[in-house]
């Protein structure tokens, strides 16, 4: 937010008071966002794209009656917690991390008061590019089903007994070798005999699992159960148990 790379239009938030704008909320700036006298007030930060988020830094303007603060990430259309602290106050700037990092491209500081009341601050959102080849909250994902594979998004992880819950058609509990990572595979990953997804092209809609037979430049031909199938080539995902992200 600092350098500029967000526009004012990606920065809302729950509410605003004449002349504290949401934009005004950059951490660096020379004022703040201050909200209106509420019990829950929050800013949302819209990336130009998905990013692995470690933390954010808040300066608030001066000691508040401060209850908790949340992180918040949408995934689909809901928006997940995904970290809550007791707030910190030094007077500087805090960084608030999460136990467990999170992919999202908009995220929400959700500050939660003991009374209604306004609140003015500065932030900064700390992240990376997506790690490959490991699940964390946020992933893109297939589930496997009875009838085959539903598209979906990683909500929680429960690392000690291999358990993620996953927004698809509804949520699910799913185990981790029930879970592909919804990520392109290279070149050299799709050999012939290679176990793979697709998307059947005479089947919209379909996901389909079974062996690779050919790798073209737009499609992919694959046998399951002895017939072949055409997808695109953009649509085959590799079928491999991938491992939990380190936090």
């Amino acid at each position: 937010m600092t350098s500029g790379d967000i526009p004012h239009k990606s920065i809302k938030a729950s509410s605003e008071k004449d002349g504290h704008p949401a934009r005004h909320g950059r951490l660096g700036g020379d004022s703040y966002w201050c909200s209106k006298e509420e019990g829950t007030s929050y800013i949302q930060i819209h990336l130009p794209r998905k990013y692995k988020i470690t933390a954010v830094g808040i300066h608030f303007k001066s000691k508040y009656n401060i209850r908790v603060i949340m992180l918040k990430a949408q995934v689909l259309n809901q928006w997940i917690d995904f970290h809550q602290q007791t707030p910190p106050y030094s007077g500087g700037v805090e960084r608030i991390a999460p136990r467990r990092p999170c992919i999202a491209q908009s995220l929400r500081i959700r500050v939660i008061k003991k009374e209604p009341i306004s609140i003015c601050l500065r932030a900064e959102v700390y992240g990376c590019e997506i790690p490959r080849g490991c699940i964390m909250q946020g992933s893109a994902v297939f589930v496997k089903h009875s009838s085959g594979y539903q598209k979906g998004f990683v909500r929680d992880i429960y690392p000690s007994i291999n358990l993620l819950e996953v927004f698809s058609s509804g949520q699910y509990g799913v185990p981790r070798a029930d879970v592909i990572l919804d990520e392109k595979p290279s070149a050299h990953e799709l050999a012939n005999g290679t176990l793979v997804l697709g998307k059947d092209v005479n089947s919209p809609g379909l996901i389909r699992e079974g062996r690779l037979v050919q790798r073209g430049n737009v499609l992919c031909t694959i046998k399951t159960n002895d017939k072949e199938w055409d997808s695109s080539l953009d649509d085959v995902r590799v079928v491999k148990e991938s491992e939990f992200c380190p936090s």
